[in-house]
């Protein structure tokens, strides 16, 4: 596939949990129960608090780890969660990371008029990359911008027998590397590792931390480490883009 590296913008998204939502949407945990400690033979008092004491601490452990998957799984849905920033790069610009006090329809409709603003893309090859970006990218930005009731721009999907195509403008490197196979796939940093274009991440938040690093609302916050994790992942897109598509 050939286009002008002029007329290439990547972009990554970062979501995260829409709280009262999540709660809603999971099924609560049970309560600890006593009468579920297995005492064996034990009759001193003192032995036998000491086990309810660390069954009830191992209890909210699980309950934690319960809450914090099902959190973790929740970014991924648009129903309970949201964009919280878009990141761009192009050519040899450095990253363009939209700030955390944009609202999420500010930033949807960020997204859609950029994709809209170059609009002879047909004809200057202009092409919108990510990775991933068919089959998780688009598709939350489009749920969530019918949830908020922006409009996304006629022409950049397409139905045809009850399935959605996504415009031609749009290329997923992930579907590149894998040649298009169905249900294969690939991380973009394993990638990044065999094409020796890595960046350094020891500095870097996880993406399942993003939101916790990303927001003030959370203790312990460092914005610098989400940013990071974000500019890393535009940096791997394009340096691999710019293998992939010539």
């Amino acid at each position: 596939m050939t286009t002008s590296f002029d007329n290439r913008l990547y972009f990554d998204i970062e979501t995260g949990s829409i709280n009262d939502l999540v709660h809603a949407d999971v099924d609560p945990y049970p309560p600890f129960n006593p009468d579920n400690v297995k005492l064996g033979n034990l009759k001193d008092p003192e032995k036998i608090d000491t086990k309810m004491l660390k069954a009830a601490e191992d209890h909210k452990r699980s309950e934690k780890a319960y809450i914090d998957k099902a959190f973790e799984k929740s970014a991924l849905d648009p129903l309970v969660s949201r964009v919280l920033t878009i990141g761009y790069i192009s050519k040899d610009t450095p990253p363009i990371i939209l700030p955390p006090d944009m609202s999420e329809e500010e930033i949807l409709n960020d997204f859609w008029t950029r994709c809209i603003s170059t609009e002879d893309y047909k004809t200057r090859g202009f092409r919108i990359i990510g990775w991933s970006i068919h089959s998780f990218d688009l598709p939350f930005l489009y749920t969530r911008s019918l949830i908020n009731g922006v409009t996304v721009p006629d022409g950049l999907i397409k139905v045809s027998h009850q399935r959605g195509y996504w415009s031609s403008r749009f290329i997923d490197l992930q579907k590149e590397i894998t040649a298009y196979q169905y249900g294969k796939y690939a991380s973009l940093q394993r990638t990044a590792r065999a094409f020796n274009v890595a960046q350094d991440r020891s500095k870097e938040c996880s993406g399942a931390d993003f939101q916790y690093h990303w927001e003030d609302a959370y203790e312990h916050n460092n914005h610098q480490m989400a940013v990071m994790h974000l500019e890393n992942d535009l940096l791997e897109t394009r340096a691999i883009g710019e293998r992939l598509i010539k």
